[in-house]
């Protein structure tokens, strides 16, 4: 009795995933990811004579926020320099501070090694 072997094959046989060319994937995504969505800022605010130092973080699709604060509302203006802060979810308790310097994300990445 001759036993004829058959070669099973597999039905995706011909995909193949190139590992440089899911690593370039990963890359493209990771790029588009870091141009699409906000960074944070590191901005230098006054309000009657008194300066503060904090990050904003600009919203995706709405308002940004003031990271060691409890705002519910903040808006940073750049054709003005104000930064418009609401402690409530009413127009009745906002205030406009004068921003001073921006440093932008260099200056956030900088307040990590920073003793300030």
């Amino acid at each position: 009795m001759d036993k004829k072997k058959v070669k099973a094959t597999s039905q995706n046989e011909g995909f193949i995933i190139n590992p440089i060319h899911l690593k370039l994937l990963g890359a493209a995504v990771l790029l588009l990811l870091i141009i699409l969505f906000p960074k944070p800022q590191r901005i230098t605010y006054e309000y009657a004579s008194m300066v503060s130092t904090g990050t904003y973080w600009d919203g995706l699709f709405g308002p940004g926020m003031l990271l060691d604060s409890n705002a519910k509302f903040v808006r940073l203006d750049e054709d003005t320099d104000h930064l418009h802060v609401c402690y409530s979810k009413e127009n009745d308790n906002c205030l406009r501070y004068k921003v001073i310097d921006n440093t932008g994300f260099a200056g956030y990445i900088g307040s990590w090694f920073s003793d300030e």
